[in-house]
């Protein structure tokens, strides 16, 4: 038996980060694909929890060596995602979770995967630009720039098949492991 993958994407700050969390912490199965990037870590985020911090150069060759399923430039860094895990993880029968944005989801849309795409929506870009700025993790200029780019994903939201608001944290991880069981008990019956 074989594993598939389940994409999460959405805009910046729509709560992807801590839904996947808790969906990792509460799904038998789910395996949690850790991306590698560019970006300098954050307060508390640990190499090899959250994220690979990579250089500029690391990450330029692994690129250069295919190493990476998907990979995409957002906000000025470099993210992907490893190969080798993730399809060891499919192979071991795993449900692979990949927290990513609009463009890696578009990627991975042209590989021959088993993949159930997810967009999360804010309830309002009101709701997003509070939730940036409650992040305290970016100058005025970064916030800006995410939300126009969260208006540009927006518009992508129907090339998934589910789109999911995510106005409650309990909630919207209920609806989504609602959506992750419902299709593996198509592939599994």
């Amino acid at each position: 038996m074989t594993g598939f993958l389940v994409v999460i994407a959405g805009p910046s700050g729509v709560g992807k980060g801590t839904i996947v969390k808790k969906l990792v912490s509460e799904v038998s199965q789910l395996s949690l694909s850790i991306s590698s990037t560019t970006r300098a870590s954050r307060d508390g985020e640990i190499n090899g929890r959250e994220y690979f911090f990579l250089s500029d150069e690391e990450f330029s060759r692994k690129v250069e060596q295919g190493e990476f399923l998907e990979w995409a430039d957002v906000h000025g860094k470099r993210y992907g995602t490893d190969s080798a895990y993730v399809l060891k993880q499919i192979h071991e029968g795993n449900i692979v979770i990949l927290e990513i944005d609009v463009q890696g989801a578009d990627h991975l849309r042209t590989q021959k995967l088993d993949t159930v795409t997810i967009f999360l929506t804010p309830p309002s870009m009101a709701e997003l630009e509070k939730r940036l700025r409650e992040r305290k993790t970016e100058a005025e200029d970064k916030v800006q720039s995410r939300l126009r780019v969260a208006q540009e994903e927006l518009y992508e939201k129907d090339k998934f098949e589910y789109i999911v608001e995510n106005n409650d944290i309990v909630e919207t991880t209920e609806k989504i492991k609602s959506i992750i069981q419902s299709e593996r008990r198509k592939r599994f019956k």
